[in-house]
This record gives C-alpha cells, sequence and structure tokens, in this order.
C-alpha cells in the first residue's frame, strides 16, 4: 500500500503543477491578446481622429476661401456699377478690379496660413 502511495502523490502533484503551468500560460496568452486588440482599437481610433481632424480642416479652409470670393464680389457691388440686363455683369475701373483682387488674394493667403 505505501509503494502506491508515492506514486500516486507524485502523478496528482505532477497533474496539479501541469495543470497550474497550463492555466497559467493560457491566461497570459488571453492577456495578450487582449492587449493587442487593445492596441488596434487605440489605433484606429487615432486615425479616425485624424481623419476627422483633417476633414474639419478641410471644411473651414473651404469655407474660409468662399468667404474671400464673397467679399471680392461684395466690393465690386459696392465699389461698382451693375450692366442693366445682365445679372451679375458689372463695370468699374480697373483700380477697383485690382483693389477686389487685392483684398481677395489677402484673405486667401489669412486662409492657407491658418488651414494648411
Amino acid at each position: 500500500m505505501n509503494k502506491l502511495n508515492l506514486p500516486v502523490v507524485l502523478i496528482i502533484g505532477f497533474v496539479v503543477i501541469g495543470g497550474s503551468i497550463i492555466t497559467t500560460q493560457v491566461l497570459k496568452q488571453n492577456s495578450i491578446e487582449r492587449q493587442k486588440q487593445a492596441e488596434i482599437s487605440w489605433e484606429k481610433e487615432q486615425a479616425l481622429t485624424k481623419e476627422k481632424a483633417e476633414a474639419d480642416r478641410k471644411f473651414q479652409l473651404d469655407f474660409c476661401l468662399r468667404q474671400a470670393e464673397i467679399a471680392y464680389w461684395d466690393y465690386i457691388e459696392l465699389n461698382g456699377t451693375a450692366v442693366k440686363g445682365k445679372e451679375g455683369v458689372y463695370n468699374a475701373p480697373q483700380y477697383t478690379w485690382n483693389e477686389a483682387q487685392k483684398r481677395k488674394d489677402n484673405k486667401e493667403k489669412t486662409c492657407f496660413e491658418k488651414y494648411k
């Protein structure tokens, strides 16, 4: 009976130790996989944030450039004379057109500096 106890105890010990080692390795692997998933999620979130920021910047730049175009035509309307029967057509001295263009160019330059 005593001769059988030692092998049985050893076998049970090896099973317990082996089970503990396997359980530890499985838990480690699960932890590594969760960490990798968290990293992937974080990278995706960063990419989306960057894409959103780029889209916002592009929208702001486009809006700013449209405002520069509107300011150009507002200046022409205020300082030029509308041609009767031709909507959107104006007569103005060359210096008026030059000043309108200069103002538009300055506004566009500001837009590009701010949003590029």
